[in-house]
């Protein structure tokens, strides 16, 4: 029963704090863009009441600053939503992402499911710089998806949160990019997290 779409967006930047920072905001537009795209397409009859936004890595990103830093009470800085209709994201699936205020989830009341390593050698599972060692000369700090759990759940917004053994970044996929166990494990996690946010 969902209309499922995987959209692309502008990825890539030049080795410097600044330019990090740029790209989230152009894949924050496009995000934005395509889903104002969606929600005029009158034949896909999307339910604007009942949005849910999922990715991995800068996917989730992405994900996360779509649902909590453009449509809450402190818009991010420089993008505008686009639609004039009005919409609601009822849950968000963060797959090893992260923010960089902890604060942008008291703007929606978005239900949160996150799956990272506890070992993530590219993304902080709790507060770090992402990409390891290279990080901190291009990019800020960021929280996790354990510091992002545990800020929802202080703050009484509906979260889940499945930390992982696994050494590695990518869990859904092997090094031969097939789907590994874990994919199946998140597949079935977020159908049901969907589904219990619209009861």
């Amino acid at each position: 029963g969902y209309v499922a779409v995987s959209i692309d967006y502008r990825l890539g930047y030049h080795a410097r704090k600044s330019e990090f920072r740029e790209a989230e905001y152009r894949a924050l537009e496009d995000a934005d863009a395509a889903l104002d795209y969606l929600l005029k397409r009158e034949d896909l009859r999307i339910d604007p009441d009942c949005i849910f936004v999922a990715g991995t890595s800068a996917g989730a990103i992405t994900a996360l600053n779509l649902a909590f830093r453009l449509y809450g009470s402190q818009p991010m800085e420089r993008v505008k939503p686009l639609r004039d209709k009005d919409f609601r994201i009822r849950a968000v699936a963060n797959l090893w992402g992260a923010v960089h205020d902890l604060s942008v989830l008291e703007n929606a009341s978005v239900a949160i499911l996150s799956f990272q390593s506890e070992k993530d050698p590219m993304v902080p599972y709790d507060y770090g710089y992402p990409m390891g060692r290279t990080g901190r000369l291009i990019a800020d700090p960021m929280y996790g998806t354990h510091a992002i759990y545990e800020k929802a759940v202080s703050i009484g917004l509906p979260a889940e949160h499945h930390p992982c053994p696994e050494a590695r970044h990518r869990l859904h996929l092997d090094s031969e990019m097939k789907e590994t166990p874990r994919f199946y494990e998140i597949r079935d996690a977020m159908v049901r997290f969907f589904a219990e946010q619209m009861e």
